[in-house]
């Protein structure tokens, strides 16, 4: 029997074979279950089988959740669970989440953010009274990614026994070292940030591309918005020379913003403001209302880059989240 996973811990399954996935996933299940715990699972269909099996009658105790039809930006869930946690205003207790994306048939942009938000879920969700269970498929998941898996969670479960990872690093540092800085390509359309009033153009310049790039409306809507919050933090709490660099890495749109600053918190964008805080807010809204999120710094100063993707599937949010 899986041992019991307290309130707050955030472990990885690492699997190669089906039995398994249903023998860690089911008893963390049924451990939630007995204790009349909510408890979610986000999976494809052919795992939610699986567990309706195992489990039998008690599966109808289970929120499952088609993971192919669930593609709310990891922000917003994020923000909606720290936020109803936080509150109490999750019915029955404490929630049990079970979550699994398959990483090998995504970008490596959308894999350095899911691994970034994996590090950060350390922090964001330390002392709510939830507990997560992370899966690996190790038979398809690239190498670095299951690397990244150990780094990433406090524990690993595999065998039926929940292990320390020596692999473990701070949330802050992995993000560093995960992030990107890449040049923005010559043929980006540019602007020098230096005012205010450049704020204008700014915003005018990112539809005049969003719409290039065949952006749906309210997407490019949601990446003026994240844009503009970046920019004016650029311009409050940054340095000369400030720019807005607007390109396209294959089918993905970035909005680059960069300036001669120090460095930015790496963790800003995945923990939310003090409620009274009057500051802190511009990443974190940003984080929210971009498919990706990359903070990183070099000697030339401060680099955060925003990214879409203009095909994106119709979005929708967890039940309940």
């Amino acid at each position: 029997m899986t041992p019991v996973a307290s309130p707050g811990s955030h472990r990885a399954l690492i699997y190669e074979q089906p039995t398994e996935y249903v023998s860690g996933i089911g008893d963390f299940l049924r451990s939630g279950l007995t204790n009349e715990e909510r408890t979610v699972v986000m999976a494809d269909r052919r795992k939610i089988g699986w567990l309706h099996e195992d489990l039998g009658a008690a599966a109808s105790g289970v929120d499952f959740l088609d993971a192919a039809e669930t593609v709310a930006r990891r922000g917003r869930v994020a923000r909606s669970l720290i936020e109803r946690l936080g509150e109490g205003a999750l019915s029955g207790g404490p929630l049990r989440v079970v979550t699994e994306e398959d990483l090998s048939v995504r970008p490596s942009h959308v894999v350095r953010d899911y691994l970034c938000m994996e590090a950060a879920a350390n922090v964001a969700y330390g002392g709510l009274p939830i507990s997560i269970l992370c899966a690996y498929d190790a038979s398809v998941a690239p190498v670095e990614v299951i690397s990244a898996c150990r780094s990433t969670h406090p524990e690993t479960l595999r065998g039926g026994a929940v292990q320390e990872s020596s692999e473990y690093r701070p949330p802050a540092e992995f993000i560093m070292a995960s992030s990107a800085i890449v040049a923005p390509p010559s043929d980006a359309a540019s602007l020098e940030i230096e005012a205010a009033e450049d704020l204008a153009r700014a915003r005018a310049l990112l539809r005049s591309e969003a719409a290039s790039a065949r952006l749906p409306p309210e997407d490019a809507s949601d990446l003026v918005l994240a844009a503009d919050e970046v920019l004016t933090n650029a311009l409050v709490h940054g340095r000369a020379p400030r720019a807005l660099h607007v390109y396209c890495e294959g089918d993905v749109l970035v909005c680059h913003v960069r300036d001669a600053g120090h460095g930015l918190d790496p963790l800003a964008a995945y923990l939310p403001p003090p409620e009274y805080a009057l500051r802190g807010r511009g990443l974190w809204i940003a984080r929210q209302t971009c498919d990706a999120l990359e903070i990183a710094s070099d000697p030339g100063g401060t680099h955060v880059r925003l990214m879409m993707l203009p095909a994106r599937a119709g979005e929708a949010q967890p039940a309940g989240f």
